[in-house]
């Protein structure tokens, strides 16, 4: 990931855009072994657990303007796994998929599954 991250920022620099770079740890301070040139960068770590995650991208989303939606972290985590449920349902009782299967959906399959979703919410 350092050598995408790089060209990304490289990128960035070079064209004097306004990207917003959301850069994601698993652990505190892990990136300083591969990534000690943003160090002073705003590095998101979320310990390794989803639940927590959630509330990074969210948190990075409402602060740099990019969703207007203010749900907390476990209201989103339960809308989450309500639609895990809800696709596991659809793709291996319904469909007959096996549960190995789930995971090779095609994107267009699964944005429509998404909609679904969606319009029973």
């Amino acid at each position: 990931m350092p050598f995408e991250l790089g060209i990304d920022y490289g990128i960035r620099q070079e064209s004097h855009s306004y990207k917003r770079i959301l850069v994601l740890e698993g652990e505190r301070r892990s990136y300083s072994i591969a990534l000690s040139d943003i160090a002073s960068r705003d590095i998101h770590a979320h310990e390794n657990k989803p639940e927590k995650l959630v509330g990074v991208i969210r948190d990075w989303l409402i602060n740099n303007e990019m969703t207007k939606n203010r749900d907390g972290e476990r209201k989103i985590w339960a809308y989450y796994l309500n639609f895990q449920a809800f696709l596991f349902e659809e793709l291996v009782s319904i469909r007959g998929f096996s549960e190995e299967d789930t995971e090779k959906i095609s994107v267009k399959g699964y944005t429509e599954l998404v909609e679904k979703w969606k319009e029973n919410q």
